[in-house]
């Protein structure tokens, strides 16, 4: 005769005993199974508490691409709706410099333009008035640059060769010679350096969100909003023009060209945006709408040439 008692277990998790055919523990909830916990594991949790393919994330994308309507709803306390901002601007922009990544990299696989990078970057420094080692003048410096050239690992002879053509020069200016040595001698071609630029600018360009926001404070600063609302506006902004931006890359993709149509779809949403988040005159909000776009056109470019910087000092 079959015994009928149940086989118990113990829930490594918080101990409590309970029966094996369980599927979960009835006290912490724990899964009865034991799973190692592999990388794509670790990718789809992520995917799965990002979107869980409910009403929220259907009723995020529609709000979203009616300008201003996310926003209103979300600061009323209307938020049980929506993903939360940060968490889906988060998403958004990994999803943008993930593809960005791809798009650089199939951008530059032609030798021609890497070539041409490459003298545009030396003939600028030429033209700052700072030395490289493009000259012939000294053979010691000839035949120095000749053996970084020809070995396949050339750190140690880099360091000599900037120990005797810089002997001045500290930390700083020690990794930008660094830099400019390798890409003359074919160690650090255009696409590696476009890589670095563009992971220092995606870097970077985390900061400017919270500076929209900062931006949007002090132009409307009559509306008496605390800093979380406009903050609140700039990621769900932000989300919406890093999704535009990515439909852009994929028309690029297939041969169409018409980035400027995208970013005139962003330029209309934000202005509209403006008006009926904060409901001013249509006067006073292009105005603002103006020192705004403006200020943060400044703000882009600043963080470009910082990202374009630091991957050649650092």
């Amino acid at each position: 005769m079959e015994s009928t008692e149940k086989e118990e277990t113990i829930c490594p998790n918080c101990d409590f005993k309970y029966s094996s055919s369980y599927n979960y523990c009835p006290n912490c909830g724990q899964d009865n199974s034991f799973k190692r916990a592999h990388i794509h594991h670790f990718f789809m949790d992520f995917l799965a508490s990002m979107f869980n393919f409910d009403s929220k994330v259907l009723t995020t994308f529609k709000d979203l691409f009616i300008p201003g309507r996310i926003v209103v709803n979300f600061t009323s306390n209307k938020r049980a709706r929506y993903v939360f901002p940060v968490k889906f601007f988060l998403f958004v922009s990994f999803l943008y410099f993930l593809l960005l990544s791809f798009n650089v990299g199939e951008s530059n696989k032609s030798a021609d333009r890497s070539v041409i990078f490459e003298d545009s970057i030396a003939n600028e420094i030429s033209t700052a008035g700072i030395s490289t080692p493009r000259t012939g003048k000294d053979t010691t410096e000839t035949r120095m640059l000749n053996e970084i050239k020809a070995s396949p690992h050339p750190d140690n002879l880099i360091e000599k060769y900037i120990a005797y053509k810089y002997p001045d020069s500290n930390r700083f200016t020690k990794n930008f010679y660094r830099n400019i040595v390798k890409i003359n001698t074919g160690h650090l071609d255009s696409n590696e350096l476009l890589g670095k630029i563009q992971k220092n600018t995606s870097y970077s360009m985390f900061l400017l969100m919270p500076l929209f926001a900062l931006f949007l404070k002090m132009l409307f600063f009559r509306s008496k909003r605390h800093y979380s609302d406009h903050l609140v506006f700039s990621m769900y902004f932000h989300s919406l023009a890093f999704i535009l931006l990515i439909v852009s890359m994929v028309f690029e993709w297939v041969g169409l060209q018409i980035d400027f149509v995208f970013i005139l779809a962003i330029l209309t949403y934000l202005l509209i945006m403006l008006k009926r988040v904060y409901g001013q005159r249509w006067a006073k909000t292009t105005l603002k709408f103006f020192l705004l776009s403006f200020n943060y056109s400044l703000s882009i470019a600043i963080v470009l040439i910082i990202g374009a910087a630091l991957s050649i000092i650092v």
